[in-house]
């Protein structure tokens, strides 16, 4: 096998690592969200849902809570078709992977189309995220910013267990 094939193949298997970690995080939610009703579960999409996560300790009132679960139910109904649409993508990926002879090109253009799927869902939840600061005060936007910040750092980094990141056998 040439180098250059060997590359191209590589970065294959880093775009459908891309792609996979996109599904990875639009998995279902975890039951973070006990002491709010209504974010239970599903909103684990992004930061937009780790400021619900973070409303106990910004001590936010009953009324900013509830123009929260307004933003992210909104932001749930926008992103179930883009979700729908990622998830058959990932599946046209696998089946391409996969098939008895490859078609370069078609892989080339099934990643790339989930790849702008995720950037149409990273858009959302940057939207949703500044929503959703808009109706803070500044002190709770500032001490939001701290508390996001520390749980982002405190998050571990690198490949999942179980995900594609094996190279490019898949």
């Amino acid at each position: 096998m040439t180098m250059n094939l060997k590359r191209k193949r590589w970065i294959l298997a880093a775009l459908a690592t891309i792609l996979m970690g996109g599904l990875a995080l639009a998995g279902p939610g975890r039951d973070r969200h006990r002491h709010h009703p209504g974010m239970e579960h599903g909103m684990g999409m992004g930061p937009g849902a780790g400021i619900a996560a973070i409303a106990d300790e910004l001590g936010l009132p009953d009324a900013q809570v509830q123009e929260i679960h307004g933003i992210l139910a909104a932001r749930r109904t926008e992103a179930e078709p883009l979700m729908k649409a990622l998830k058959e993508t990932h599946e046209r990926v696998r089946q391409l992977a996969h098939a008895e002879t490859l078609d370069e090109q078609a892989l080339r253009d099934a990643v790339l189309a989930g790849a702008e799927i995720q950037a149409d869902l990273a858009v959302q939840r940057a939207r949703g995220f500044q929503a959703m600061m808009a109706i803070l005060t500044p002190e709770q936007q500032t001490r939001a910013r701290e508390l996001l910040a520390e749980r982002a750092q405190s998050r571990p980094r690198g490949p999942r267990r179980g995900s594609f990141g094996r190279g490019p056998g898949f």
